[in-house]
């Protein structure tokens, strides 16, 4: 990997992110995510109005392909609470952790083996129909 002296603004992107069938929403919210996250725990925690209102998206919108990104494998989340001053608690924001994207990738291809599996399923009703249809 080539470095540029003085570059220190960016940002590291798993490749295989572009192999996953994601959509751009997907990949947005993933890069957002990636920008935030602290590089030794691998967490962040942005509130999912504030990933919307970066992304350009709405509240619903952003937690739907949030909600997509933990189905996928690609990250997942916990809840966190505060403590006020007064001892009482509240909820917190959503606590982010980055996944390794081996999971994610394993997550993807036994999707995939899946959909053959059904499409071959498929296609053998379909022959036993019209054999059955010719007797």
């Amino acid at each position: 990997m080539t470095y540029i002296k003085g570059i220190k603004n960016f940002f590291p992107m798993p490749n295989l992110i572009f192999s996953l069938g994601l959509s751009a929403e997907e990949i947005a919210i993933y890069m957002y995510l990636m920008f935030r996250e602290n590089r030794t725990t691998h967490t962040c925690y942005p509130s999912l109005t504030q990933i919307g209102d970066n992304l350009k998206m709405s509240r619903p919108t952003t937690k739907k392909y949030v909600d997509m990104l933990v189905e996928k494998q690609l990250i997942s989340i916990e809840p966190t609470t505060l403590t006020l001053k007064d001892g009482s608690r509240r909820n917190g924001t959503l606590k982010y952790t980055i996944l390794p994207i081996y999971m994610a990738l394993d997550y993807y291809n036994d999707k995939q083996s899946q959909q053959a599996m059904k499409q071959i399923e498929l296609a053998e009703i379909q022959k036993r129909m019209e054999k059955l249809k010719t007797d």
